[in-house]
């Protein structure tokens, strides 16, 4: 069959990491359309919620142990600005159909903390302890709105404690991805989906991140491949007879992209 265009396969590297693969990719190729493999279920995602990583620290006052009294233990002071942080619950306030498909609720945990010195090290009370705080904002919620959140759980903290002082920086930022349900790739996708599958097409979003979250805002983009939760576990599968749709389904959704008697079908 011949193309009126070119279709690309492309193997990004670093998609945990720093998503350096897909954006050496849409900096140095230009795209018109694109489909993301990623475990949608089958379902057609066209959202997906993006990540601020935020490191606060608590700063104290270094002493030996059998000094206590002289210092400022950073890790204690730690605990109490954890203790708001785990009490936030805010709703922003998005389109109902970002909400239908990412859900409603600003997603945040404390997913990591650094504080003490090294195993086997000196006995010294740690003047310095850092969280990491893993939040999922839905599109449309910028960095300044959660971090006012942080800030608010931080003065609540200080307020029971005046000795508790702190730094806050965004350590990183990935932002949410969301395609109009009119872009072609987005209609293509779809007509291919109902094809294949017999029924209306399933649109859905991810509270998790995609590479979109670095190439969204170069090319529209649909999400959408075999298989879903759990993952990152062992023995992981896919079901053949959804590897075999998904296929159909992808080459059909090249077909009416690319092949021009395949566009009104």
């Amino acid at each position: 069959v011949e193309l009126a265009g070119t279709l690309i396969f492309a193997g990004v590297a670093d998609h945990m990491g720093d998503q350096s693969g897909a954006i050496h990719l849409v900096k140095n190729h230009q795209f018109d359309h694109a489909v993301l493999g990623e475990p949608t279920d089958m379902e057609v995602y066209v959202a997906h919620r993006g990540r601020y990583y935020f490191d606060i620290s608590t700063i104290g006052l270094s002493a030996h142990t059998c000094h206590r009294g002289q210092a400022i233990n950073a890790i204690e002071k730690m605990l109490p600005v954890i203790e708001e942080i785990s009490r936030i619950e805010y709703v922003p306030s998005v389109a109902p159909e970002i909400a239908e498909l990412v859900g409603e609720d600003l997603i945040l945990a404390v997913g990591r903390i650094y504080g003490g010195l090294f195993p086997g090290g000196p006995s010294m009370i740690p003047d310095r302890c850092t969280i990491r705080v893993d939040t999922r904002p839905q599109p449309g919620v910028t960095v300044d709105e959660v971090q006012g959140l942080l800030e608010a759980a931080i003065t609540r903290a200080q307020a029971t404690d005046s000795e508790i002082k702190t730094e806050l920086v965004l350590a990183d930022r990935k932002d949410a991805f969301m395609v109009p349900r009119d872009a072609p790739v987005v209609r293509h996708t779809s007509a291919a989906w109902e094809r294949i599958m017999h029924r209306p097409t399933v649109y859905s979003g991810g509270s998790w991140l995609a590479d979109t979250a670095s190439m969204g805002a170069f090319v529209e983009t649909v999400i959408f491949g075999p298989g879903g939760d759990p993952v990152y576990q062992p023995n992981e599968s896919l079901e053949i007879t959804d590897i075999e749709r998904a296929c159909q389904i992808n080459a059909l959704t090249v077909a009416m992209a690319l092949v021009p008697e395949m566009s009104d079908v």
